[in-house]
């Protein structure tokens, strides 16, 4: 298990508590804004002196603060966050290392021409917005795919095999943060009155961090952003276990399975589905009798992680719990689709498809509102009938064609079409990462169908964190390993080698 658990993902794991509790002190306070000012200073100087420990740090708070406003502060009408310092810090690090060590992006590779594709129809979709829509709107409205730019300073390094180690370390860590978290703010919500409950409710609000919602019989839908990452992890796990022809620390399974189940996430439940079918149909090619039983393994610790759900809720020590019916819960979620966001997502869709018919090739750019009917409670709050305009949809990949037109989606699709080419195309990595990955990106796929992540740092980073496993060029660039050989057990292991 070295492949996922070290000192990186111990140190990763306490780094991300402790940000957590920087935050709640200087929330509301003075000091945020010179704390972000040394991390940007700081992202910066890593950078040029370690790239990838910088761009370690990078990934670990995107998968676990969602939206990235953990810490943040204002100059004027300009909000700064953690993620944005850390971002602006990575490349300007990056630009001193470029015009000092003349160390530049690998872009030869092919996995990286179809975010060429992508950085033309996220421009296009940008210029149009601004011509069209509200030049505001539409920047923010196209913001989130900024985060693409962290391509430049990821190609420009060689990632060696213990780098690529260290990431898995810390997707690792991330994943466990989000789960333990999910499972804590669970078992604080359902039973915590509502008075002591009001600075936690606040602070993740405020943080962006998730949505907490209020549900039938008392309890409390703890939903986060980032608890899709949860869903490749465990798929990377599970095909570790695979080829390994045995299962070390499955706790971690259950721990995952509970952090996807509590998030009461229909579209990650899908997703996460189609990617395990997918993946189990991987596995089952391969050998049919070690794969049924892991699976067997697998369907005990979905059962494991319903009984910690059950137990986290209803254990009355040292509080008592405030949930009178759980299964309702769960029945109703899994079962019922006429609820406020079903009714909303069904109600928008045709409205969309007509938005899309308007310009139909090269879109209508970001920024581009439409008056839409909602069901939410917390929208008939503000507009009774339920009606009001938005440039915020679901349906991810209508909302590619909406604003981007058809080269929005014929970029995406290349981009994901490559990326799987590429995984199945990496002979010098492992089938188990390998397999796992591809799942992955179709779980993401599906999810986006329905919740737009494409869009979003979260989506836009899977695809980033992948790329140094599947860099031609630095699996080729034998300087990429000069300074750290391992041997070929070490990492990654090779089909068989167990």
């Amino acid at each position: 298990m070295e492949q996922f658990f070290g000192k990186t993902t111990w140190v990763t794991f306490g780094g991300l508590a402790a940000a957590v509790i920087l935050s709640i002190l200087v929330r509301y306070t003075p000091l945020a804004l010179p704390i972000l000012f040394a991390l940007g200073v700081g992202a910066a100087w890593l950078y040029i002196r370690r790239p990838s420990a910088a761009l370690l740090v990078a990934f670990a708070e995107l998968f676990a603060f969602s939206h990235g406003h953990l810490i943040e502060a204002n100059i004027g009408p300009v909000v700064l966050t953690e993620r944005i310092v850390i971002f602006a810090g990575i490349l300007l690090g990056w630009g001193v290392r470029v015009l000092w060590k003349r160390e530049v992006p690998h872009l030869r590779d092919l996995i990286l021409q179809p975010w060429v594709l992508v950085a033309g129809a996220v421009v296009s979709g940008l210029l149009v917005g601004m011509q069209e829509n509200n030049p505001l709107t539409a920047l923010d409205d196209a913001n989130g795919y900024f985060f693409a730019l962290y391509l430049l300073p990821l190609a420009s390094v060689a990632w060696s095999r213990d780098m690529c180690r260290q990431l898995l370390h810390v997707f690792t860590a991330t994943a466990l943060w989000v789960a333990i978290f999910s499972l804590g703010t669970l078992y604080l919500f359902t039973h915590l009155d509502g008075i002591a409950l009001v600075p936690l409710y606040k602070f993740i609000r405020d943080a962006r961090i998730g949505e907490i919602t209020l549900m039938s019989g008392g309890y409390w839908r703890i939903f986060l952003q980032s608890q899709i990452i949860l869903i490749p992890t465990l798929f990377l796990l599970v095909a570790f276990a695979w080829e390994r022809s045995r299962a070390e620390r499955t706790w971690v399974w259950s721990l995952l399975l509970a952090g996807i189940v509590l998030s009461l996430s229909r579209s990650f439940w899908l997703g996460g589905m189609v990617g395990g079918t997918f993946l189990f149909l991987l596995l089952v090619r391969k050998s049919f009798s070690r794969t049924l039983r892991l699976a067997g393994r697998l369907v005990a610790h979905v059962g494991g992680s319903l009984l910690l759900i059950v137990a986290l809720v209803f254990l009355v020590f040292p509080l008592p719990t405030r949930v009178s019916n759980l299964q309702d819960v769960f029945t109703k979620r899994g079962t019922e689709f006429g609820d406020a966001a079903i009714s909303s997502r069904w109600k928008l869709l045709p409205i969309m498809w007509d938005g899309t018919q308007e310009h139909l090739w090269r879109g209508n750019g970001f920024g581009k509102g439409l008056e839409v009917q909602s069901d939410d409670p917390r929208i008939r709050a503000q507009y009774p009938e339920g009606r009001w305009t938005t440039h915020a949809f679901e349906w991810g990949w209508l909302d590619l064609w909406l604003k981007m037109g058809v080269l929005g989606l014929v970029a995406f699709l290349w981009l994901f079409a490559a990326y799987f080419r590429a995984l199945w195309h990496a002979d010098d990595q492992p089938f188990w990462l390998r397999a796992g990955f591809s799942a992955g990106l179709l779980t993401l796929a599906v999810v986006h169908a329905f919740s737009p992540y494409l869009n979003h740092p979260l989506g836009l980073g899977f695809f980033l964190f992948i790329t140094p496993f599947i860099l031609r060029e630095s699996r080729q660039n034998p300087y990429s390993l000069a300074k750290n050989p391992v041997s070929k057990e070490a990492f990654p292991l090779r089909a068989g080698a167990a």
